[in-house]
């Protein structure tokens, strides 16, 4: 998912699915497949499958392509995809995964095995060819064992295409990371408060749901959700959060609201004055130097994206079978 001015020209579209194949075999096969849209209607679609090969071997692999012509541009490559995202204005699409290795010692079969490592990929997307990758090798403990391995839950790409951004959870924390695209090393980590009611009693459904950073790369923000155990022994009580924070000095303004499903479809304006979201049944637009709410707009129908429009200075919000909206903020 990117953000602001480029994300507002992408649709993204996750699809899971479970296929067994019933035989003498028993073999199981797990698709997933990433399709990212660009604003000129170009799918590039990863179809990632895990396939049970026997009681010892897993084969994991996925292929890239570009449609409508698919099989003019394509990249094979083995290991488990993680998330994709794309960035319009810099021509990439990145790729996290954690790549196979072969067993260690005697291996006359070829049997291989996920690698501790994780990988980021970054494509051009008028070839499909690998620009380049970096490697992200789990940290040793003080008793110099390895850390559990990073598993980026959703990846975004700067406007310039010079930052990444990521989360993922770690010791029941959730981690925003932002990492440079050409070394691949760690720029700034963000956390959520210990106090958000995501990290403690959760019973399903919490965490993260959307990130972004700002077009000029000084904002970055997340917006989640949480369900915990209510009074009664079937209770649930939902609530959701969005964290804006400030890159330079890393000060964050916090939003929480009780009894409130997930937000998503994050937005800036291109003046970082105004983030823009919608919970599954209002969209809702903040002021990022003080939280405040400035407009509230019943929508409780399928949101595609919200992005913000330069020439109407108003956030324009794509919609299901419906024309687009524009909710211009009173302020301006």
């Amino acid at each position: 998912m990117i953000m602001t001015e480029m994300r507002n020209t992408i649709i993204i579209i996750f699809i899971s699915s479970v296929l067994f194949i019933q035989g003498c075999s028993g073999k199981e096969e797990f698709t997933n497949v990433f399709i990212e849209e660009s604003s000129d209607g170009t799918k590039y679609k990863c179809v990632f499958k895990q396939k049970e090969i026997n009681d010892m071997e897993t084969k994991y692999s996925f292929i890239l392509t570009k449609e409508p012509n698919p099989q003019n541009h394509s990249l094979h490559m083995e290991g488990k995809v993680q998330c994709m995202a794309l960035c319009e204005n810099s021509n990439l699409l990145v790729i996290a995964f954690i790549p196979l290795e072969p067993i260690y010692g005697p291996n006359p079969a070829g049997y291989t095995y996920l690698s501790s490592d994780y990988e980021v990929i970054f494509v051009n997307t008028d070839t499909l060819k690998e620009s380049h990758r970096w490697k992200i090798k789990p940290k040793k403990k003080q008793n110099n064992e390895e850390e559990d391995l990073q598993r980026f839950d959703e990846i975004v790409l700067s406007d310039d295409g010079k930052k990444v951004v990521t989360y993922y959870w770690k010791d029941y924390k959730e981690v925003i990371i932002i990492w440079d695209v050409k070394t691949g090393k760690s720029i700034q980590e963000f956390k959520l408060p210990p106090d958000n009611p995501a990290l403690r009693g959760v019973i399903h459904g919490v965490g993260i749901t959307d990130i972004i950073i700002s077009s000029d790369n000084k904002f970055v923000a997340c917006a989640g959700a949480w369900s915990v155990k209510g009074k009664g022994s079937h209770d649930i009580e939902p609530g959701s959060f969005l964290y804006v924070w400030r890159i330079k000095d890393s000060k964050c303004f916090e939003l929480r609201f009780e009894k409130t499903y997930y937000l998503r479809k994050l937005c800036f304006d291109t003046a970082n004055k105004y983030i823009a979201c919608h919970n599954g049944t209002t969209i809702m637009v903040f002021r990022i130097d003080n939280g405040k709410l400035i407009h509230s707009q019943n929508a409780n129908y399928s949101v595609l994206k919200i992005n913000w429009n330069k020439s109407k200075k108003a956030f324009q919000i794509k919609v299901k079978e419906q024309p687009d909206l524009f909710i211009a903020p009173s302020e301006l």
